[in-house]
C-alpha cells in the first residue's frame, strides 16, 4: 500500500505540474490603437495592430498572424475592431459573416464589464466554428470581438476566446484580467487513518482549460 501511495503522490506531482506553468500561458498586450489592454496566449503569435478600411483592428492568431490571407482555415484566430456605429447586434452578425460563419440567435453577453451581445455559429459546410461578442462604447464606436476554428476543436478553442474576452480592460496602460487559480476544496489525513489512508489529498483546484489539479 505504501508502494501503492508513493506512485500516486509522484502522479498527482505530475498532475501539478502544469498549474505552475499555467501563469505563463498568457502575455499581457497594449493595444495602444485600441486603447485597451489584454492577454493572449503566449504560444501563439505576436499579435499585429493595424487597419481595415480605417477600422482599427488587432489580428490575434495561433500562426501568421500577420498573414490572414494565407493562413490555413484550420488554424485557430481571433480578430478585435472598432467599428464606428451604434448597434452592435448588427454589427456582430456582420462581422461573423465575413469567416464565413452563419451566426445564430444573438444572447447576452459581457465585454469590458458592460451589457452587450454574443453569437455563435458554423460555416455552411459545418467545419468551422465561429463565436463573437460585440459592447457598444460611449465613443460611438462598437468593439467587437470575433474568433474562428475548425469545428471539431470546438470545445479546446472556447475556453481560449473567452480567456481573452475576458481579460479585455479599458486603458492601453492598464493591468488585463489574467487566469487566477485557487483551492476550491481540501481534505486532510487524520492520525484514524493510520497507514491504511489511501492518499493525503490537500487541495484541488480548476485550471482554465477545464482540468481538475490535485496535489498529494
Amino acid at each position: 500500500m505504501r508502494r501503492f501511495s508513493g506512485l500516486l503522490a509522484v502522479l498527482l506531482f505530475v498532475l501539478l505540474t502544469p498549474v505552475c506553468a499555467q501563469t505563463g500561458e498568457y502575455v499581457p498586450y497594449q493595444w495602444e490603437a485600441g486603447d485597451l489592454a489584454l492577454a493572449y496566449p503566449a504560444g501563439w503569435d505576436v499579435s499585429v495592430s493595424g487597419e481595415t478600411e480605417g477600422t482599427p483592428t488587432l489580428l490575434l492568431a495561433q500562426a501568421l498572424a500577420a498573414s490572414p490571407e494565407t493562413r490555413p482555415p484550420g488554424i485557430p484566430f481571433v480578430t478585435l475592431a472598432l467599428v464606428a456605429g451604434e448597434d452592435a447586434g448588427l454589427l456582430l452578425p456582420a462581422a461573423l459573416e465575413t469567416l464565413s460563419i452563419t451566426a445564430g440567435e444573438l444572447q447576452p453577453g459581457v465585454l469590458l464589464g458592460f451589457d452587450g451581445v454574443a453569437a455563435q455559429g458554423v460555416s455552411a459546410d459545418g467545419t468551422l466554428f465561429g463565436l463573437g461578442r460585440a459592447v457598444s462604447l460611449a465613443e460611438g464606436e462598437v468593439l467587437v470581438i470575433i474568433g474562428r476554428t475548425l469545428a471539431a476543436n470546438q470545445a479546446s478553442f472556447l475556453p481560449v476566446f473567452n480567456t481573452i474576452a475576458d481579460s479585455l480592460v479599458l486603458g492601453a496602460a492598464s493591468e488585463p484580467v489574467l487566469p487566477s487559480y485557487g483551492a476550491l476544496g481540501q481534505t486532510l489525513q487524520t492520525l484514524s487513518d493510520g497507514e491504511t489512508a489511501f492518499v493525503d489529498l490537500s487541495s484541488v483546484a480548476v485550471g482554465a482549460n477545464n482540468r481538475v489539479y490535485a496535489a498529494d
